[in-house]
Order: C-alpha cells, then structure tokens, then sequence
C-alpha cells in the first residue's frame, strides 16, 4: 500500500522513489492526476539530478485540447516493495503520477485538508 495526503488546495499527493539507469535515486512529491493517461512527468531539473539520458520524444495533446512534443526518458519507481520500470514524461511544474502507474489499483482519496490518499494493489 502507498500513502499520501491532500493539500489545503485539495490536491492529492504521493511521495515515490524515482531512479535512473545509473541507479541515481530521488524521492519525488507528485500529484495525482487522474486527467493524465501516462505514468509519470518530471521537470527537467529532476530529470538533470537523476541523470537520465533521453530515450525518445512524442507529441501529446493536452488538457487544453493543444499538442505538444515532449522527451521520453526510462526510469523506475518503487511500487508495491518493488522496482518497475516506466516512461517518464519531461514536463515542467509538479511532477504528475498518471493513471498508466495506477492501472490494477485502487485509489482511494479522502477529499479534505489533510485527508489521507491511499493506493492499494487490486491482486
């Protein structure tokens, strides 16, 4: 199980652990982005301090309904007491946690300052 906490701007955030190819790891705060099919975004000075070497590049349309190119990079996280890899998507602002690294889980978010989120593994 994973947990987190809301904001008092009532965003929904977990911490994870984040490495590279060269096992260079970060704890990274992201939001829960149940908008975003993709499984994680990092800005580019997070991407620089893990060291990560770019894999590949695509467009994706946005929200707004706008398409832009972005960086694919190879990484890792830590779920359910182990490594897994994903795409990472470079993007600026927040680091985004995106349905693709939710599919086979539950979500639970309790929707209030201070509330707890949780992830729990559906097997």
């Amino acid at each position: 199980m994973i947990t987190g906490q809301v904001t008092a701007e009532l965003e929904a955030r977990l911490t994870i652990r984040v490495r590279s190819e060269t096992r260079t790891e970060i704890a990274v705060e992201s939001i829960v982005d149940t908008g975003f099919s993709g499984f994680l975004t990092l800005p580019v000075a997070i991407i620089s301090a893990l060291q990560m070497q770019r894999q590949g590049f695509t467009h994706i349309r946005l929200a707004d309904g706008n398409h832009v190119g972005v960086n694919l990079y190879e990484g890792q996280v830590w779920w359910n007491d182990r490594w897994r890899p994903i795409t990472i998507q470079e993007s600026e602002g927040d680091p985004l946690l995106g349905m693709e690294l939710l599919r086979n889980h539950d979500l639970f978010v309790k929707v209030i300052a201070g509330g707890e989120v949780t992830v729990e593994d559906m097997a």
